[in-house]
């Protein structure tokens, strides 16, 4: 899982950094069209790595490298703080 993970994470990784480059030249030139298409294909590579990431931390966990921490949290608290870049969005 590691390896596979791994190889493909660095590709992904090297595509949403060109697509960041991509994306601040397009904005610079005006080019609106178009940068609407690397913004897309740049957040689709991000999505890709953040689930890579999330099997890998899984894997350490079945693996018992990696133990989770149980606590007490506020709901509200949470809720409020996962759901504010959203709002920021909205507005």
């Amino acid at each position: 899982m590691r390896y596979i993970s791994h190889e493909m994470r660095t590709p992904l990784n090297v595509a949403y950094l060109g697509m960041k480059i991509l994306h601040d030249e397009l904005k610079r030139l005006g080019l609106l069209s178009l940068l609407e298409t690397a913004m897309d294909t740049q957040k689709a590579c991000q999505t890709a790595i953040d689930i890579l990431n999330d099997m890998l931390l899984y894997d350490k966990i079945v693996s018992g490298l990696m133990t989770l921490e149980k606590r007490l949290f506020d709901p509200l608290d949470f809720t409020t703080k996962v759901l504010h870049p959203f709002q920021l969005q909205v507005q």
